[in-house]
Order: C-alpha cells, then sequence, then structure tokens
C-alpha cells in the first residue's frame, strides 16, 4: 500500500513536472523527489494524528478501499498540480519554489478530506 499512495504518486508528479518544464536537471529532480517523499511522510504523520482514528468499529472493506482510492487520487492532483504549476514558472524562482514548499500542505488538505 506503501508503493500506490506514496512511490506512484511522486512518480506521476515527477513525470509531469519534466514534461511541462522547460528545462531541469537531475539535480532538481532529484530534490523535488525528496521532497515529495518528505512532505508526504511529515504529512501522513501529522494527518494521522490531526485526522485518523475518530471511529472505533472498522468501516468494512469497501468504505477502506474507497478511502486509499480517494486518498490516492487526491495525492496524485495534489502532488501534480503543484509540481506541474512550478513547472511553468522559470522565469519566477520565488514562485516556483513556494509552490513546491505548499505541498505538505495540500496533503493535509487530503487527509482531511479523506477523513470525512
Amino acid at each position: 500500500m506503501d508503493f500506490v499512495l506514496n512511490v506512484l504518486p511522486i512518480a506521476v508528479a515527477a513525470i509531469l513536472y519534466v514534461r511541462v518544464a522547460s528545462e531541469t536537471s537531475v539535480v532538481e529532480i532529484a530534490v523535488l523527489v525528496l521532497w515529495a517523499y518528505f512532505a508526504l511522510s511529515v504529512s501522513g504523520v501529522i494527518g494521522f494524528f490531526a485526522f485518523g482514528g475518530q471511529s472505533t468499529s472498522y468501516p468494512g472493506e469497501l468504505a477502506e478501499l474507497t478511502n486509499h482510492v480517494l486518498l490516492f487520487i487526491g495525492t496524485i492532483a495534489v502532488l501534480g498540480g503543484l509540481y506541474m504549476a512550478a513547472a511553468t514558472q522559470d522565469k519566477r524562482p520565488l514562485l516556483k519554489w513556494g509552490l513546491v514548499a505548499v505541498v505538505p500542505l495540500g496533503q493535509l488538505v487530503v487527509y482531511a478530506v479523506s477523513a470525512v
């Protein structure tokens, strides 16, 4: 499950970034991948303590599957969307790296929505 919820969204976001950016370096891609992994890990822990464990009973397999699918789609939307937006800002590096920096906040929104 970690592969699907962490590695695949990072790979999709990196591919989207490379496709949209006019030019990239290996170091830039490595920094983006490491930041995405760090952001997903930290926001996952914070999201668990902030939004997880609210129900004392098991919701069922279908509810758990639906939650994981929504979490996967939301993670790809946030991570891919912010990375694509950052890739278009080659002439404004402050905005570019600011969009990359807000990935953990976007991921916390995904966790909050998926917890409902």
